[in-house]
């Protein structure tokens, strides 16, 4: 705000009321401080204004037109006074300075308040919000989860619908590897980010599929490889899924995670291991034509070839 009408009130040439000399140092103080927000200097205009206002508010007016102006005076410097602030708040975010700037936007809702200028005391509180986000965006990138998390679950509080602020907050309990990533993110999902959200908790599930796989808790491998799939399809959670079903004799469910394997990355390093698992899973099955098919798929890899043979023959295959 670089412009004030500062001619707002027209002062008698002769005030003979002491009442009268008080408010005449109020607009003193008044014009004061519209000269110094034509300078930029913001703060001592703040300060100028709220100097007017405590002199104007302890004048006993004699007569209405003095009281008018009071009045009139008064409720200028309590526009300008919030204005002022918000302005140099937003400067504050601008300048990425977002703990001072939360800080005088705190201080702009309160006084904007106490003036009765709800408008301004709203448009301050709305910006609070962006601050959290730059904070826990610095902290999730210098990967301090804990910190990051802290920042968007204040977002979530002053506003439950902000997808963002529910996706990073999935995000930093996501890689922090706390189960609370599910719930924050599947409200981001609810709230309009779901590509972004379902990206992120596929790829929290696949790190506690291959947690699982290590612990060799191959239940677990499986729900967690197969909810990964379920979210954002990929070849490495159709082959945890294969592995893990495979180690707990799921002949099914190995079955269908490999042949998705395979669809996803048909020259993956360790396709005939694969095949060797699936023709194993449909030998077990009782599935002979299957299994044969398979078998004969690896019969000339010198590391399944004299298994192979021998099943096949087994087995009967044509």
């Amino acid at each position: 705000m670089k412009k004030i009408v500062t001619t707002f009130i027209a002062v008698a040439l002769a005030c003979t009321s002491l009442f009268a000399q008080d408010f005449n140092a109020a607009k003193e103080k008044y014009d004061a401080a519209c000269a110094a927000v034509e300078n930029s200097d913001d703060a001592n205009a703040v300060k100028l204004f709220q100097e007017a206002i405590s002199i104007a508010e302890a004048v006993n007016a004699d007569n209405e037109d003095l009281a008018a102006k009071i009045e009139e005076l008064v409720g200028a410097c309590k526009t300008y006074i919030p204005t002022i602030m918000l302005n140099q708040a937003k400067a504050l975010v601008n300048a990425k300075n977002y703990e001072a700037a939360i800080n005088e936007l705190t201080n702009v809702a309160s006084t904007a308040g106490n003036y009765g200028k709800e408008d301004i005391a709203a448009e301050a509180k709305a910006v609070i919000p962006t601050c959290y986000l730059g904070l826990g965006n610095a902290a999730l990138n210098e990967k301090d989860y804990t910190k990051a998390a802290g920042f968007f679950q204040k977002v979530t509080e002053i506003d439950p619908a902000n997808a963002n602020a529910y996706l990073r907050l999935g995000m930093s309990y996501s890689r922090a590897n706390d189960d609370k990533a599910v719930e924050a993110l599947n409200k981001a999902a609810e709230l309009g980010q779901a590509n972004a959200a379902n990206k992120e908790l596929a790829s929290f599930y696949l790190r506690k599929a291959n947690n699982e796989v290590k612990a060799k808790n191959w239940a677990k491998a499986y729900e967690y490889a197969a909810n990964s799939g379920e979210l954002a399809p990929s070849a490495n959670a159709y082959k945890i899924a294969g592995l893990a079903a495979y180690s707990a004799q799921k002949w099914d469910e190995c079955i269908s995670a490999y042949e998705k394997y395979i669809a996803a990355s048909p020259n993956a390093k360790d396709l005939n291991q694969t095949i060797y698992r699936l023709a194993d899973s449909f030998d077990k099955k009782g599935d002979k034509s299957k299994a044969c098919g398979y078998y004969k798929q690896i019969v000339s890899d010198p590391n399944f070839k004299a298994y192979a043979e021998e099943r096949i023959k087994a087995l009967g295959c044509n």
